[in-house]
């Protein structure tokens, strides 16, 4: 079992999350998607070939559900996309269950929780000081629009910590 942890957003990441996924089928690996179900759960599946749910199963996202669900997979590695909607301790988890992890970065989530550096109109942030990115996000939210609950130096850490400990990191 080969865990592809993403977001529910679709777009490039979908894409190259069932090119893997058909990659790691050829190989005779399963794969399994983890992400966040839109209820407040976790989603944890595997799909056919043509993309059908061949296998389901909803867990809370708090660390015993998890431990439970990656004791009966044993995955051997996951590979993250994203991680947006899903809970920060996720990554976490996965390593202290001994789960390797690559990452493949999509998009600027990792440095921003707006993911894609823009202001409210669309346009380029330009990156502003720590400061500037605080008034941003207190004014406008993550990506979602939902309330930021951290500093983004905190946030950025975080994610440094995160992409440090990954086994390979592409972009």
């Amino acid at each position: 079992v080969f865990l592809l942890v993403s977001h529910q957003g679709g777009g490039g990441t979908e894409r190259h999350v069932r090119e893997l996924a058909a990659a790691l089928r050829l190989e005779g690996i399963r794969p399994v998607l983890v992400r966040p179900s839109g209820t407040g759960s976790l989603l944890w599946e595997e799909r056919d070939e043509v993309w059908h749910v061949s296998w389901s199963q909803d867990t809370p996202p708090e660390r015993q559900p998890v431990d439970n669900l990656l004791r009966l997979l044993s995955p051997v590695h996951a590979h993250i996309h994203h991680v947006m909607g899903l809970p920060g301790d996720l990554l976490d988890w996965l390593s202290e269950s001994g789960v390797s992890y690559d990452w493949t970065i999509h998009d600027y989530f990792a440095i921003c929780p707006r993911a894609h550096l823009n202001r409210a109109n669309g346009s380029y942030c330009g990156e502003p000081e720590a400061d500037g990115c605080n008034r941003c996000l207190g004014r406008l939210g993550d990506y979602n629009g939902s309330p930021v609950p951290e500093s983004i130096t905190t946030w950025r850490d975080r994610f440094a910590r995160y992409l440090w400990n990954a086994r390979r990191v592409f972009a």
